[in-house]
């Protein structure tokens, strides 16, 4: 069987990949959290908190959850070739924030998970940055090795999953991330979304992107954010993620949608000269990156 820049950057992950816990060494090291027993006084507010949790989704708007709208783009993800980049990441989102008008951000991301980034603001100024690679859980090669059974890729993500009001939040927004990166093998794509099948306050239905690209929207309704959703888009094809977004009470106050996707050679001679370093301390200037679509 060929090696594809798949398995190099599997090669890359950091630890053994059979093993979950290495695919995220630093949630492994993880203290486990101590049993706090609750006051006798905070039993009523507690009921009063199930209730709403158990109450929100029955009223959440959008449409109905489906397992087999997840099936079918995860069997969508499964048929893609398996590909192997070939170069450097290319994309161009176009961003729209309630109050703040649209933004464009043209990216490149090497397969170490370094990002070159020219952003053309709603004035017109541009700005030229270049960032580090991401946490670890989101570096290409981690992604890449992370597990292509649904139960495995559930145990794995939870593990390390933060920065949300809840663990199942911060799940949803992980595959969101990872799925960005253009890095991730279609059989993991494959278990990503059968993996979310395992949320709950999933809703999903048939949609158009603001361009009106017809597409599949899988929406998170977090109880703690009342009648608010994060929500992507994916084309039922090839279950290639077209726009996210947050609604809240039924109107959209932020968009991403992708306008362009595909590997390049290079970086842009004017990014590379006018970047402002962000792994720089004094933010000096940046180095010329080499073009590779997997480790060295």
């Amino acid at each position: 069987m060929t090696r594809t820049a798949f398995d190099e950057l599997a090669r890359h992950a950091p630890g053994p990949t059979p093993d979950v816990d290495s695919l995220f060494p630093d949630a492994a090291a993880r203290r486990p959290r101590r049993r706090i027993r609750r006051p006798a006084i905070l039993v009523a507010a507690v009921a009063a908190v199930t209730a709403t949790v158990l109450v929100v989704p029955m009223m959440l708007p959008g449409g109905t959850a489906s397992a087999a709208a997840l099936d079918n783009l995860s069997a969508a993800a499964g048929r893609q070739p398996a590909q192997a980049p070939t170069g450097i990441l290319h994309m161009v989102d176009a961003e729209w924030q309630e109050g703040l008008g649209e933004r464009t951000f043209e990216s490149w991301t090497l397969a170490d998970g370094t990002i070159w980034r020219r952003d053309t603001h709603v004035d017109g100024s541009v700005e030229y940055l270049k960032f580090p690679p991401p946490y670890q859980a989101l570096l290409p090669a981690t992604v890449a090795a992370l597990p292509t059974d649904p139960a495995a890729m559930d145990a794995a993500v939870r593990k390390q999953a933060s920065g949300s009001l809840s663990t199942d939040e911060a799940v949803f927004t992980y595959y969101g991330d990872a799925l960005r990166t253009g890095y991730v093998p279609p059989e993991v794509r494959r278990a990503m979304f059968s993996a979310m099948k395992r949320l709950p306050f999933i809703r999903t239905q048939a949609s158009t992107t603001v361009d009106g690209v017809a597409c599949v929207q899988v929406t998170y309704y977090e109880p703690l954010r009342f009648f608010a959703g994060h929500y992507y888009c994916f084309d039922a094809t090839t279950a290639s993620l077209l726009e996210e977004g947050n609604s809240a009470w039924g109107s959209v106050d932020f968009r991403s949608t992708v306008t362009a996707i595909d590997f390049v050679a290079s970086i842009p001679a004017d990014v590379i000269a006018k970047a402002v370093d962000q792994t720089a301390p004094s933010g000096g200037p940046s180095e010329a990156p080499t073009p590779t679509a997997t480790p060295s």
